[in-house]
């Protein structure tokens, strides 16, 4: 079933993105490991794949291919991401999360939650922050499929 424009109210990722940007991709979580807001998004999409093709990154941080290199080229400098050759297609290169990507998305992870639970103290139910999670586990299975 197609997306009618009556739907686009129900769907306002435009009122969802600046509340979640603001919850996760600000403060001293980025800053303090010497990466951009933009690397943590490869980061963080690295984390829900295996790899990624180079000539996606760019296209998935919309962003120019120059600045997809440079991010990628810092992030492979700083250890915390790999490339990796396509034996089967020498003009493929794939980026891959190292171990060092995985632990500081972890320290990341366990900040976030910290965050969260700070926003939420006081100001949600247990009731609706377990309903909360629920709502957010459903979002991320359902764009899984289309990004």
């Amino acid at each position: 079933m197609a997306l009618m424009e009556s739907d686009a109210g129900n769907m306002d990722f435009f009122s969802l993105l600046p509340l979640v940007y603001s919850l996760v991709l600000t403060g001293s979580r980025i800053k303090d490991h010497d990466i951009t807001r933009m690397q943590m998004i490869l980061l963080l999409a690295l984390s829900r794949r295996e790899r990624l093709l180079m000539s996606r990154v760019a296209q998935f941080m919309s962003s120019s291919r120059e600045q997809a290199t440079r991010a990628v080229d810092h992030l492979v400098n700083a250890g915390y991401v790999e490339r990796l050759p396509d034996s089967s297609n020498r003009t493929h290169v794939f980026i891959h999360l190292t171990f060092k990507g995985t632990e500081l998305l972890d320290r990341c992870h366990r900040k976030y939650c910290d965050r969260i639970s700070e926003v939420l103290a006081g100001k949600l139910s247990v009731d609706e922050v377990d309903s909360l999670k629920g709502h957010m586990a459903e979002v991320i299975r359902i764009l899984d499929k289309v990004v």
